[in-house]
């Protein structure tokens, strides 16, 4: 069962939540080929986030869910994702989550279970 935090929550909590299974509640932006959690769209994304590491995350949602066109961002859903905490200073993002145990994604019409 994962412990369901808000990324300001997990972030705050830093070394305490590594290993750990969590729920995390926010908004998924996806640009390029990174996919990040977020609390707050208007702050500093990679310094405020947590990075989803799946590498084949957004070929998994393209096929779910229809991408937004001709923004700054692919995606940009409000979510809950469950995975484990980990972090790598090397991303320039401290906190990831790995090894998803799921994804969902809430639009505005629907909600879509990812992973």
């Amino acid at each position: 069962m994962c412990m369901r935090l808000g990324v300001d929550e997990v972030l705050h909590q830093g070394n305490d939540l590594v290993g750990k299974h969590v729920m995390v509640y926010g908004v998924m932006l996806v640009r390029d080929d990174e996919c990040y959690v977020v609390a707050n769209v208007e702050r500093d994304f990679r310094a405020n986030a947590i990075l989803l590491g799946d590498s084949n995350l957004i070929s998994k949602l393209l096929a779910k869910v229809p991408c937004l066109i001709g923004g700054k961002y692919l995606y940009r859903e409000d979510v809950e994702v469950c995975g484990r905490i980990s972090y790598d200073e090397t991303q320039g993002c401290t906190a990831r989550l790995v090894e998803l145990k799921s994804l969902s994604v809430k639009t505005t019409d629907m909600r879509v279970e990812i992973v």
